[in-house]
């Protein structure tokens, strides 16, 4: 379905307005998640798939990212991260870390955080 980085699938999920116009939603990484790392970061110029709802496998155990445990570095332009500490702290009581193999971001949280216009994720 797409080319792997890293080890990760990137995908943007798409929802519909009530005029039935495409919109992207979400930011996803799936695939292997390192938690013995602080920090990792994401690109918005890596190469991503648009999916919808069925193009998600419902067996993948995920979770949503809070604007609050993403940062940015002004020395990685175009890259958003992502502090694991705090995720693997607010998650970890709930899921085993193993499990976890999707990471998923509002793309409005990462407009924000990256200062990006709504140029970068089109609407359709």
């Amino acid at each position: 379905m797409s080319e792997r980085v890293n080890g990760l699938k990137y995908m943007i999920y798409y929802d519909a307005d009530v005029d039935g116009r495409l919109y992207p939603l979400w930011y996803i990484a799936e695939g292997p998640i390192d938690w013995n790392k602080s920090v990792t970061f994401f690109s918005i110029h890596q190469f991503f798939v648009q999916v919808n709802s069925i193009d998600l496998d419902d067996g993948v155990l995920g979770c949503s990212v809070h604007v609050g445990e993403m940062i940015i570095n002004e020395h990685k332009p175009g890259q958003f991260g992502v502090n694991l500490k705090a995720l693997r702290a607010r998650i970890e009581p709930f899921a085993d870390l193993k499990n976890i193999r999707r990471l998923i971001f509002q793309i409005a949280d990462i407009e924000d955080i990256l200062s990006i216009g709504k140029e970068r994720f089109a609407w359709i």
